[in-house]
């Protein structure tokens, strides 16, 4: 049994774990390949990819824009209630698809 080095948190981890005790970092299995499965043969290792940041912001505030419409159409002031409506509805559509798109 020998000793690696984690290269995520730079720990010393012995060559037959799995991941590192440490971070959970998923180490390389013995044959030098990326481990393909999970823990004691469980489901194989997923990836997720995290949504960037902008398109979360751009539909959160679309959403809220559409609220603001809801509310101003509802207290009888339909210009700036379809204004905020629309602007809303392109802000959401913009989100979403960006978000789709670009699978970040």
């Amino acid at each position: 049994m020998a000793l690696i080095q984690c290269p995520e948190c730079s720990r010393q981890v012995s060559d037959k774990a799995q991941s590192c005790p440490g971070c959970g970092n998923p180490l390389q299995a013995a044959s030098g390949a990326p481990q393909t499965r999970g823990p004691l043969g469980s489901a194989p290792i997923q990836t997720i990819e995290a949504t960037s940041k902008p398109f979360k912001l751009a539909t959160a505030l679309g959403g809220l824009s559409l609220v603001l419409g809801f509310v101003a159409v509802a207290n009888d002031s339909p210009g700036l209630g379809f204004f905020f409506l629309a602007i809303g509805l392109l802000a959401v559509i913009y989100g979403r698809v960006g978000a789709w798109w670009y699978n970040r």
